[in-house]
């Protein structure tokens, strides 16, 4: 029985995908990821990521959660949950890194990701 159970969590796990590394990654469809980005929350600068309509992406939280350095602070990153739901394999699709500051209403950053299914 905890046999299966690890099985469980080791297949369920979430691969990362390093967002600062990169712009193009390839995944497989049905399959959960995180993205992980550069922020720092205090000084206002938060990422958004966005699915583009066509989209099979779920991202349940566009802001996902802010994990701080340990050593400083005042820095570290997003880490955004998604998964390619229904994707087909051989298509590409994309989602939009959006920075936002609460001081202005326009967005002031966008940086775009795509992603090959595989």
């Amino acid at each position: 029985m905890l046999a299966l159970l690890m099985l469980f969590i080791l297949s369920s796990s979430a691969s990362i995908v390093d967002v600062d590394a990169a712009s193009n990654f390839d995944i497989m469809p049905n399959a959960n990821y995180s993205a992980e980005i550069s922020s720092n929350p205090s000084a206002g600068i938060i990422w958004a990521m966005i699915s583009d309509d066509d989209s099979k992406m779920i991202i349940p939280n566009p802001h996902g959660v802010f994990y701080v350095n340990t050593t400083d602070k005042t820095k570290g990153f997003q880490k955004i949950d998604f998964e390619c739901k229904d994707c087909v394999s051989g298509q590409e699709t994309y989602a939009l890194f959006v920075l936002k500051r609460p001081w202005k209403n326009d967005a002031s950053l966008v940086r775009k990701i795509t992603f090959n299914v595989k």
